[in-house]
């Protein structure tokens, strides 16, 4: 009975493990290799790198496989994130022109920090790009009720795409937002392109 005990909870201990280990997207061994080809295959294409990047798994930073040359690789979404592609929007080019129309319309009682957007290439099919629009310290002066605190960031979200010039594929959004009614966030990530009612439930206080 003892050793049928101990035998069950072995098991139980390892489902675990691989369970916690999918959904950071860690396969020993294996996910490297994945990883590195990906990469590889990609910077080749893109830059004419011709030296092999290396990765590594990044347990500090939500996981992923990472290389010191800026890039990452999510294995459960088989995507890459190009950090060498990740632009402030309000000093880099193309975007620069974008920031100040957001800011004149967006009016005076709206103040934010600043904006980027970066993007993720399908690992498989680099034409394939998803872009993710972040924004750092978005605040409202405006004497607003609760229920339009909470509409707030996701109508704010929408306006910075309307705005653009460039109609990029937005699929993923990281804000935060503060008003009198308190602090709200939006933290998204998919292949589906945002919406006003998606942004507004995926919004949190």
């Amino acid at each position: 009975m003892k050793k049928k005990i101990i035998v069950g909870s072995t098991i139980l201990i390892i489902l675990t493990a691989f369970g916690l280990m999918y959904r950071v997207g860690y396969i020993p061994i294996i996910g490297n290799i994945i990883a590195e080809n990906k990469i590889n295959a990609y910077a080749t294409e893109t830059y004419d790198v011709t030296e092999k990047i290396e990765t590594n798994f990044d347990f500090y930073n939500g996981g992923g496989y990472s290389s010191g040359d800026g890039y990452l690789y999510d294995i459960n979404t088989n995507l890459i994130t190009d950090l060498n592609q990740y632009e402030n929007a309000g000093t880099d080019t193309p975007y620069k022109q974008d920031y100040q129309k957001i800011i004149s319309t967006l009016g005076k009682d709206i103040k934010f920090e600043d904006y980027y957007i970066s993007y993720t290439v399908d690992a498989d099919d680099f034409t394939r790009k998803f872009y993710k629009l972040t924004v750092y310290r978005l605040e409202s002066t405006e004497d607003l009720t609760v229920e339009k605190s909470y509409e707030n960031p996701a109508k704010i979200v929408m306006e910075f795409i309307d705005e653009m010039e460039i109609q990029y594929n937005f699929t993923a959004v990281s804000i935060s937002y503060k008003d009198k009614n308190g602090d709200f966030n939006i933290s998204y990530s998919s292949k589906e392109p945002l919406t006003y009612d998606l942004l507004l439930q995926k919004t949190i206080k």
